[in-house]
């Protein structure tokens, strides 16, 4: 069976602006005066750990389990992201959406849309020169997919990818118009540091 095309340098862009997430988006989605000073704890799924792993990222579209150690609590809650970070010359020319892949030509196979367990879905644009995030949104998946199946999401567009995966591309200020769907949304500024 064929298999969806593996970008090395798209995985190595990718990790660069998990990085960069980690210290300049995360922080907005989890303020620090609210959880111990080592209030951040990050986990990455991929298919080499194997185990749990391998079923988190392949089977259920889930990239990173955030540990978020609150004041009042024993343990530490966890979150299940997923992450997805685009090249800013994406955002010059679409203008600030989020993309979801659907299906996978290569394999005959759902993409994450499908699969998606994910609760949190962070997505930005991230500047590698700059180490900048000029556009940036985290979602509640829930309140996305229901909108999604409600058709309360305006302005939706469909392409193919060049790995040949069917996506959808949902604008920011759409997500931003139903209630409960948009976590924390940064434009315009850029997040840098």
């Amino acid at each position: 069976m064929a298999r969806t095309y593996f970008d090395p340098a798209h995985h190595d862009f990718s990790n660069a602006a998990h990085d960069q997430a980690q210290r300049l988006i995360y922080p907005h989605l989890f303020p620090q005066q609210r959880y111990r000073p080592e209030w951040l704890s990050f986990e990455t799924t991929n298919l080499n750990k194997g185990g749990m792993a391998v079923i988190l990222d392949a089977e259920m579209a889930t990239d990173r389990i955030v540990r978020v150690h609150g004041y009042d609590y024993m343990n530490p809650f966890c979150f299940s992201v997923q992450e997805r970070f685009r090249d800013p010359r994406f955002l010059r020319s679409h203008g600030p959406e989020l993309t979801i892949t659907e299906w996978n030509n290569a394999s005959g196979l759902p993409s994450e849309l499908y699969k998606l367990y994910a609760g949190i879905f962070v997505y930005g644009y991230f500047d590698a020169q700059q180490n900048a995030f000029p556009a940036w949104i985290a979602v509640n998946t829930c309140a996305m997919m229901l909108a999604l199946l409600a058709d309360n999401l305006k302005g939706i567009s469909s392409a193919q990818n060049n790995k040949r995966q069917d996506f959808i591309a949902i604008p920011f200020a759409s997500l931003a118009q139903v209630d409960g769907v948009v976590i924390a949304m940064g434009l315009g500024e850029q997040v840098t540091r």
